[in-house]
């Protein structure tokens, strides 16, 4: 029997519960759907089910989000080793200069 995806409406035969975990990340499908949604708090019941192809995605956004927060401490991280050196103070409004540049200019 096919169920209907609680993200897009959808039938398929291949469904992951709200309570199962998402590749590497130590938090169920539901966590992650609130927190990316979080209009639906209250909402999610325990026997609705999301199809692989929402699954894929949200696994998307996850890794898109987490690839942001790392770009963002490596930013921060060269931002401080460049006002301690002196070199390029105003490094944040010249985020356009290649990270890689400055480290063999070091």
């Amino acid at each position: 029997m096919e169920e209907k995806c609680r993200t897009c409406a959808e039938h398929s035969t291949k469904m992951y519960h709200m309570n199962d975990k998402i590749g590497a990340y130590d938090r169920t499908i539901r966590e992650m759907v609130l927190t990316l949604v979080p209009e639906l708090k209250g909402r999610l019941q325990d026997t609705d089910v999301v199809c692989i192809l929402c699954r894929r995605l949200l696994h998307q956004c996850l890794k898109f989000i987490e690839k942001c927060f790392q770009s963002d401490e490596i930013l921060l991280s060269a931002s401080k080793v460049m006002k301690q050196t002196g070199r390029f103070s105003s490094f944040r409004h010249k985020l356009a200069l290649p990270l890689i540049c400055y480290i063999f200019w070091i």
